[in-house]
């Protein structure tokens, strides 16, 4: 269409008028298209403008299309003609009876109003790309603004899912319904910037309401919380009291048994003394396993000498005697001066020697047993202060080993039970089993090595104390990282 006389002259060329008539149609077929249509879904007032204006340019180019084809509406005779002649076969004086000048201006014309068209449709496509583009670019803004719409009430729900969490005691019946109305559906588009304003504004001052709220609760139930903190408190203290009152009610008790445990210990140990001390007695005088007594003897040296019937009854009161016979050891006293008696009465005569014999028996009597009350005040002393030894010691071991007192009586008898097969007595084996408790030993593995201990002093030289042979025995268990039951073995070597 830019330069239609380029067409018409290859059209001038074709060798028939077929050929011409065919390439007519396929000019008719260029510019008699069917009406141009561009769709747009916008109405608005620019985009009606274009749509008349190609309307009116289609119309044009159909004008046009009528003319060429009028114009060119020639006898196959005067086309073949018309050909030679612009080929220079033919003179112009042998050119049919035709206005050539006139058809070629009228091509000349149709060529520069389909110039003048082409202008106007570039025009117009240049409109409708600055239309499209204007269009795209609201598009984006719009789509922006629905970008920023939704962003905004998104960060308003989460700010309202905060403000319950940080302020958990408020009232959020106000803020439920405010939640209710954040919809992108009813935000303007045009004018959401003052929309979305109101509805920050209205948030914050709920919002505040909420944390003024949670303030006044919050601080109510801190007033409710101390209170009973307090409460509590009192309580706890009152328990604590009560605590420590137990506590030194059963440390009392604890102490009361330890010295309980500590008499009933002494108690034995006398008991057992007196035990033997009976058994020896009664071994002496009455005999046994094929051994004569005191009293057969004299019965037997002094025969006719004596009254039998006291000798009789003091082997009776010798028989009769038992541990629980009340102040034995006086009893035995006793019984032995009846039985000098005896024998000094066997051999008494009727003289003087006889009377001062009776003197000295008097004499005798009475110092033995002024003498067995002597000893019997000293022992006493003794059994106080061993007494008083022992519970310094079982102090002393409580302090490093936890011992119930049921076992504290059981380790008492064992300690006081090893002291005699050892030759030691049991304070030294307590005093030896606190020494190796210290040094990190179980009650039963320092009761162990106690005994190494204790045997060591009975053959080391240079050992005298229950702490010199505990120290020395520890060194070497640990400097050659020996069991506790090589303990023996060690004494041994």
């Amino acid at each position: 269409m830019d330069n239609l006389s380029i067409i018409i002259k290859a059209l001038l060329e074709k060798k028939s008028k077929e050929d011409i008539i065919d390439e007519i149609k396929q000019i008719q077929n260029i510019t008699d298209k069917s009406p141009l249509k561009i769709k747009i879904d916008i109405d608005n007032a620019e985009f009606k403008n274009f749509a008349e204006n190609l309307k009116r340019v289609n119309n044009n180019i159909n004008e046009i299309n009528n003319n060429i084809t009028k114009s060119l509406s020639l006898s196959t005779h005067e086309y073949d003609k018309l050909i030679k002649i612009y080929k220079g076969e033919l003179s112009e004086g042998q050119a049919p009876d035709v206005k050539i000048k006139e058809i070629t201006d009228a091509y000349g014309r149709q060529i520069q109003t389909i110039k003048k068209l082409d202008a106007e449709t570039n025009s117009y496509v240049v409109t409708e790309t600055k239309v499209i583009d204007n269009q795209k670019k609201r598009l984006a803004e719009e789509k922006k603004i629905s970008t920023t719409i939704e962003n905004e009430i998104k960060l308003l729900q989460t700010r309202i899912q905060l403000l319950k969490q940080n302020y958990w005691t408020g009232d959020f019946t106000e803020i439920d319904k405010f939640a209710e109305r954040l919809n992108v559906s009813l935000i303007d588009p045009a004018n959401y910037k003052t929309q979305l304003a109101d509805l920050k504004n209205e948030y914050q001052l709920i919002a505040n309401t909420i944390q003024e709220s949670h303030r006044n609760n919050f601080s109510a139930l801190e007033k409710e919380i101390q209170l009973e903190n307090q409460k509590n408190a009192s309580v706890m203290q009152n328990w604590v009291k009560q605590l420590e009152i137990d506590a030194e009610i059963r440390k009392a008790e604890s102490d009361r048994i330890k010295n309980q445990m500590q008499i009933n210990a002494q108690i034995e140990s006398q008991t057992l003394k007196l035990q033997q001390q009976l058994d020896l007695f009664k071994q002496k005088m009455l005999g046994g396993e094929g051994i004569a007594g005191q009293l057969d003897i004299f019965a037997k040296k002094q025969k006719g000498r004596y009254d039998k019937s006291t000798l009789d009854q003091l082997r009776k009161d010798i028989e009769a005697l038992t541990i629980d016979t009340p102040n034995l050891g006086n009893e035995i006293k006793k019984l032995e001066i009846r039985f000098s008696s005896l024998k000094m009465q066997a051999t008494q005569s009727g003289n003087i020697m006889v009377r001062a014999l009776e003197n000295a028996y008097k004499f005798l009597r009475y110092y033995l047993v002024g003498g067995f009350l002597v000893r019997s005040v000293n022992e006493i002393k003794k059994a106080i202060n061993s007494i008083v030894e022992l519970d310094t010691s079982l102090t002393e071991l409580n302090k490093v080993v936890d011992i119930s007192n049921e076992r504290i009586s059981k380790f008492v008898d064992e300690a006081y039970e090893l002291g005699n097969t050892l030759g030691r007595t049991g304070k030294q084996v307590i005093d030896a089993t606190t020494e190796f408790a210290r040094a990190g030993y179980t009650l039963e593995e320092s009761f162990k090595l106690s005994k190494a201990a204790l045997l060591m002093m009975n053959v080391a030289e240079g050992i005298n104390t229950v702490e010199e042979a505990s120290s020395s025995l520890i060194s070497v268990l640990r400097s050659y990282k020996m069991e506790v039951s090589d303990a023996v073995k060690i004494v041994d070597i």
